[in-house]
Formats: structure tokens, C-alpha cells, sequence
């Protein structure tokens, strides 16, 4: 079952694999619609260069999505600069067909050669004028589309904020953290949890019985948690030496949390766990 825990972790993995299939899927669309029209109009199909066609018109859209979602970070549109700013979009727009023009044909002009042919592109302002025209709308699917997945995972994953903080702690460290997370929200005290895994750019508060995305990074996370009861124990853990149940030497270092859990323990972080602990090397 996937999870949010799991989907955090594997993010990156996941939108290229779910990315691909789409493009995958709309290309053989695309390529069984126009056999099908040839085919009632008793025109001359020819199959393999059907689906060559549409496949590379598509496919070659995977490598242009992250300079999207990069330009519409660096944008960073609100309500109060999207009267200038949205402009940035045309031109954003026409980069975005050329290069989808140019990658598609390099493609399909490396299959043609392969197949013995030659791919021709034919009129070059007619055909740029068609190819801008299907850009634009393939663009604007893309930018909407970004936007509405980047709202759905925010509201999933959770904002962490500063509640209060404990009388025996120093005062920059949270007694406790606001998560919210799909219109509630839960309080998690700072000594309910046992690790906390990083994940990209968020992290995830494992409780006991429970686990908390947030869109926080490892860095921010650490500052707020007290040293004296959480150490960092490889890059992508931090643990609550009070959960520590058991400690695995060797090569393969290793804590056992209270949880059942079994997290690596990295070489550079073996001296701080020891040190935390008490303990003799």
C-alpha cells in the first residue's frame, strides 16, 4: 500500500514513473486514432510510422517538464505580482515549443536514419506555426497541472509551527509542534517522537503508532529539537535517544527503537550517538 511516509521517500521515482506512463499513454492514443481514421478512409496506413510519429512528439515532453516546474519556482506567482509576472509565461512559452520541436525532430530523424529513411519536417514556418499553436496548449496543461499537484501534496503533507515551549527546555526548542494536515489538526509533543526521517525536501515525525509528513527540511527540524534528547544519527535520521532500545556495533552500525524500528547508524555520527548516550567507544 502505497502511503504518503513511502511516497515522500520515493517522490522523485514516483512523478517520473506516473509522468512517463501519461505520455506513454497519450502517444499510443494519439497514434491508434490517426491508424484507425486512415483506415476508414481506405488510406494507405503505414503503423510503425504512426506510432513513431506520435511517440516522439510526446515522449520527448519528460526531459521539458523540470525546466517547467523550475521556471514556475523561480516566478513564484502570487495574488499580488500575478498582474506583471503571469506575462513571463509567453515567452516561457515559445522556448518551450522550440525546444519541443527541435528534440522531436532530432528523435524522429535518428529513427528515420535508422529505419533507411529520411525524416522530413516540411515547411518550417508553416510547421512551426502548427507545432507553437499545439505548445501552447500543451504548456498551459503542464503549468496547471504542476499547480494543482503541487496544492494536493502540500495539503497532504502537513505545516509544522511552534505551539509552546517546555519549562525545562531552552526556550528555542518547541514543547510541542502544530501539525496540519487535511483540515485538522494534531498536536505532536517534541518528546513523542521516536525518529525523524528526511525526505527530500520534508521530513516525517514517526510517533508510535503514528507518522507525520511535513514540508520541513532536515536542517530546520534539527534547530528545533533539543539536543540534550535527539541526535543525529545518520542524513536521513535523527532519534530520540529515549526510544533507543538497543545499539548495534560494527560496520553496519545500527539502533533499535523501542518501536521495533532498526535505523543506520552512519560512521560520521557514531561519536555523537556516544557521546549522547554516555557511552565508552
Amino acid at each position: 500500500m502505497l502511503t504518503m511516509e513511502r511516497f515522500l521517500k520515493h517522490r522523485r521515482r514516483y512523478e517520473f514513473i506516473a509522468v512517463f506512463l501519461l505520455l506513454l499513454l497519450v502517444g499510443l492514443v494519439n497514434a491508434t486514432t490517426i491508424i484507425i481514421e486512415r483506415i476508414r478512409e481506405d488510406q494507405v496506413t503505414r503503423w510503425i510510422s504512426a506510432f513513431g510519429l506520435e511517440l516522439t512528439g510526446t515522449l520527448v515532453i519528460l526531459p521539458l517538464i523540470p525546466l517547467v516546474a523550475w521556471f514556475i519556482q523561480r516566478l513564484n506567482v502570487s495574488w499580488g505580482n500575478a498582474r506583471w509576472r503571469v506575462l513571463w509565461h509567453i515567452p516561457a512559452w515559445i522556448v518551450f515549443s522550440l525546444l519541443h520541436v527541435s528534440l522531436f525532430v532530432m528523435a524522429r530523424k535518428l529513427l528515420w536514419a535508422l529505419a533507411g529513411e529520411t525524416y522530413r519536417f516540411g515547411n518550417v514556418w508553416w510547421g512551426l506555426l502548427y507545432e507553437m499553436r499545439k505548445g501552447l496548449i500543451i504548456y498551459l496543461a503542464i503549468v496547471l497541472t504542476l499547480h494543482a499537484y503541487w496544492f494536493i501534496v502540500d495539503r497532504l503533507q502537513g505545516q509544522a509551527d511552534l505551539v509552546e515551549s517546555s519549562p525545562d527546555s531552552p526556550p528555542q526548542y518547541p514543547h510541542q509542534f502544530l501539525v496540519k494536515m487535511l483540515n485538522r489538526q494534531f498536536l505532536v509533543r517534541a518528546d513523542a517522537i521516536d525518529w525523524v526521517q528526511s525526505a527530500s525536501n520534508y521530513v516525517i515525525l514517526h510517533c508510535a503508532d503514528r507518522s507525520y509528513p511535513m514540508r520541513l527540511t532536515m536542517t530546520a527540524v534539527t534547530e528545533q529539537l533539543d539536543p540534550r534528547q535527539f541526535v543525529r544519527i545518520h542524513r536521513t535520521a535523527i532519534v530520540n535517544i529515549r526510544s533507543i532500545l538497543a545499539i548495534k556495533d560494527g560496520v553496519d552500525a545500527q539502533v533499535e527503537l523501542t518501536t521495533g524500528a532498526t535505523l543506520p547508524v552512519s560512521k560520521t555520527y557514531q561519536p555523537e550517538l556516544r557521546q549522547a548516550l554516555n557511552l565508552r567507544p
